[in-house]
């Protein structure tokens, strides 16, 4: 089993590149940690049609809030929270026919909150917008010593995609 993650980055992210988590660029995630059979390429060939049917659009920032059990993260709840939900169960429920199951399940369908986490250097304000206009498929295995998550593939919104990283 993989573990993935999709998300919409807020600025160009080059497939192929990690981070620490601490120093991912701002993104919002659309589709939480989930687990899969399926490699990057059957999960590129499933969501490639879905993304071009998905026009790009701007999102904004609401406020704030502390997430996590401790409620220690900080981040910005996103607008608009009607399109960020659709989405949300639209790509969740196509990587479920992929035999896909989230490894934090109160956070996917009604208990997904559209948010960007900060990082160690910067967050996304209130009232603040950014057009949305990618999505991109995360490797989330991070079991190796100085493994970090690292970008697999992007897909341009309502266009053709790029290639995946090798």
């Amino acid at each position: 089993m993989s573990t993935f993650a999709l998300i919409f980055p807020l600025s160009q992210i080059e497939d192929g590149t990690a981070f620490p988590v601490s120093q991912w660029p701002l993104h919002a995630t659309i589709v939480p940690p989930f687990e899969t059979p399926a490699g990057p390429t059957a999960i590129a060939n499933t969501l490639r049609p879905i993304a071009k049917t998905i026009e790009p659009f701007a999102i904004s920032g609401h406020h704030r809030e502390q997430f996590g059990e401790r409620r220690d993260i900080s981040v910005t709840t996103l607008l608009p929270v009607d399109r960020l939900q659709t989405l949300h169960r639209l790509l969740s429920d196509a990587v479920t026919t992929l035999g896909a199951a989230p490894l934090e399940p109160q956070y996917h369908h009604h208990g997904f909150a559209a948010h960007i986490t900060d990082n160690e250097t910067d967050s996304f304000s209130i009232g603040e917008h950014h057009q949305i206009d990618q999505l991109t498929l995360v490797d989330m295995r991070t079991e190796q010593p100085g493994a970090n998550p690292r970008a697999l593939l992007t897909l341009d919104l309502g266009q053709e995609t790029r290639h995946p990283a090798k």
